[in-house]
């Protein structure tokens, strides 16, 4: 019964699509990179989805342990580009701290390449570390320094950490041992929306206002030339 596994086709549709669009943006504006880092931000969730998807309604043992293999390569990579993404849009260069998850991401291929599943999982520990510290660190910065966009972006990130202490509250207050399935998925679902749902704002009202520049440009120059 594929309805009863919707959520996770539809964000993989979601993120997919998302994915798919941003990278073709950057092909057409290539001096924008923010598309590039938030397509293979997309396209590396949507797979993670295909991953759960696949264990949860297969049982191909040879095929599961094929995709496993894939995953620990691509996973860490979901990271990487979220945090190239924050640097290209408040730095417009890529921090040091980048080339530091660079090389932890590299030590971690090395690492499921030889079988070291141990080391793996502790490289990816760290990596998920950093990142989460680094968004966070980047936001406050650019709200504290005005920086045009930082609250979309921001409340994109502080919407995780509110959503789950919803879900805890809701779940108390319920006085159930189980999770409710209504609520509890529905919040899931938006938390993982949230950062794409908030880059896609701030990258199409960025594109808004280029549009706009460009016009304004066309007009003034239409207007001298009449001149």
């Amino acid at each position: 019964d594929t309805t009863k596994y919707f959520p996770i086709i539809f964000l993989f549709a979601v993120f997919l699509t998302l994915g798919v669009v941003h990278t073709l943006l950057f092909f057409y504006f290539r001096n924008d990179k923010t598309n590039i880092f938030f397509g293979l931000y997309c396209m590396g969730i949507a797979f993670v989805l295909f991953f759960v998807y696949y264990i949860i309604t297969h049982s191909d043992y040879q095929f599961f342990k094929y995709l496993s293999k894939i995953a620990a390569y691509i996973a860490p990579l979901i990271i990487v580009p979220l945090i190239a993404l924050y640097h290209s849009i408040y730095y417009q260069k890529l921090l040091k701290v980048f080339w530091v998850m660079i090389i932890l991401y590299a030590a971690n291929i090395i690492s499921t390449a030889l079988n070291y599943s141990t080391l793996g999982g502790i490289l990816v520990g760290i990596l998920v570390t950093i990142s989460v510290v680094e968004i966070i660190r980047v936001n406050i910065r650019a709200i504290t320094r005005k920086r045009d966009g930082a609250y979309i972006l921001g409340l994109g990130i502080l919407y995780i950490p509110l959503s789950m202490i919803a879900v805890i509250i809701f779940t108390v207050l319920q006085d159930e041992k189980k999770v409710h399935f209504g609520f509890e998925s529905t919040w899931l679902y938006s938390m993982a929306l949230s950062i794409p749902f908030s880059i896609t704002l701030y990258v199409s009202r960025h594109f808004a206002r280029i549009n706009k520049r460009l016009i304004k440009q066309v007009d003034e120059i239409k207007n001298l030339s009449a001149i």
